[in-house]
């Protein structure tokens, strides 16, 4: 204990007895204050497209949004229907069942781009064909009530990495797009 105190004792005396000349905290002041920009928000800082186009893109993420809770609503009463009874694991089976088409809901509120909007219209389809395919073969086998769990989790693995893709390609057309407008204006 004795020893960490003395080396704090060491550094705060190196610190103080740097001395820093008045022309070195000028330079730091006048830096700051020319260099400094502040901190923009990425909806702000990066212009969006025309606005036409970006009120069909948004009209299409409503749509997309609208259709994720209404397959996360369809499939979670499915899976109520094909359970025998309310229990602690039928309700985690219910949050899973909803839990890719929630994600896909949520996506579709935060990206801003025709890349965006594409991956999540093919994850959608993808998701459904999946889910009505594994839920279609609970009842015909023994071991169909397996696909409750595995194909949920099967969605949300291809979910997320799918709409990790979706929000890398948005981020990439929103920053190429504002280099763009950048470079265009006449002061650029």
């Amino acid at each position: 204990m004795v020893a960490v105190s003395t080396v704090v004792e060491l550094i705060a005396a190196a610190r103080i007895s740097l001395p820093l000349s008045d022309l070195t905290l000028a330079r730091n002041r006048q830096r700051l204050t020319t260099d400094h920009q502040p901190y923009a928000p990425p909806n702000t800082e990066l212009p969006s497209t025309a606005a036409p186009t970006s009120r069909l893109l948004q009209a299409a993420f409503r749509v997309l949004g609208v259709a994720s809770l209404g397959s996360a609503a369809f499939f979670v009463c499915w899976a109520v229907l094909l359970s025998s009874g309310a229990s602690i694991f039928v309700f985690v089976i219910l949050g899973l069942v909803s839990t890719p088409y929630l994600m896909l809901w949520l996506a579709c509120r935060s990206l801003m781009s025709w890349s965006g909007m594409v991956l999540v219209a093919l994850t959608l389809a993808g998701l459904l064909w999946l889910g009505s395919d594994a839920f279609r073969f609970v009842n015909t086998d023994a071991q169909g009530g397996l696909n409750l769990v595995f194909a949920p989790i099967i969605q949300l693995g291809i979910g997320f990495a799918t709409m990790c893709l979706a929000v890398t390609l948005d981020w990439a057309e929103r920053k190429l797009l504002a280099t763009h407008r950048a470079q265009s204006l006449p002061n650029g």
